[in-house]
């Protein structure tokens, strides 16, 4: 837990505060008390820090959350390292007079670094939502509207759905283009 990114480690015991009531067995060291990891998630974290492969199968609804928890703080942790070297290396590419010397190499818009496979749109949207609030005021998300409008529970009125629904449906129909 030590080698988290500081907006990570300021925002993780609010964030993660309901998961660890309903996953803490009373037999929690200090140590893991104080990063406020449960002993499921203190248990996960050494292997998802190592990058080491994992198959989970005692995930049950009791303990998603937690788990949940624990990949958001490790992919958030991944994506703000690579995008912390890559800027240095955008600094010393700028400030090096021959490039020929630097080892660093230009990373160029978008470099991304993880994919996130979900089964459907609105566990896309909880999952994400809640990476997002993990970051807290230091995020700033583009498109959120949009990614509310296509993924986002539906809006639904007295009626099952009605107009709305179908508007919603027409224009994720229409982004999607033709098959």
């Amino acid at each position: 837990f030590q080698y988290n990114r500081k907006v990570l480690k300021d925002n993780w015991k609010n964030f993660n505060r309901r998961a660890f009531k309903a996953n803490m067995d009373g037999l929690l060291s200090n140590q893991m008390k104080s990063c406020h990891l449960s002993n499921l998630q203190a248990t996960l974290y050494p292997a998802m820090a190592s990058y080491a492969d994992m198959l989970l199968m005692a995930e049950t609804a009791e303990n998603r959350e937690a788990v949940n928890n624990l990949i958001s703080l490790h992919l958030l942790n991944h994506v703000l390292t690579c995008r912390g070297r890559i800027q240095r290396n955008n600094k010393a590419i700028k400030e090096a007079e021959d490039a020929s010397d630097i080892r660093a190499k230009d990373q160029g818009y978008t470099r991304p670094s993880v994919l996130i496979i979900l089964p459907t749109r609105g566990v896309c949207h909880t999952f994400l939502t809640s990476m997002i609030s993990l970051l807290g005021d230091a995020s700033v998300v583009e498109n959120k509207d949009r990614f509310d409008t296509e993924y986002g529970p539906e809006e639904v009125d007295g009626e099952g759905g009605g107009v709305e629904t179908d508007a919603r449906r027409k224009a994720v129909l229409e982004s999607k283009g033709r098959e």
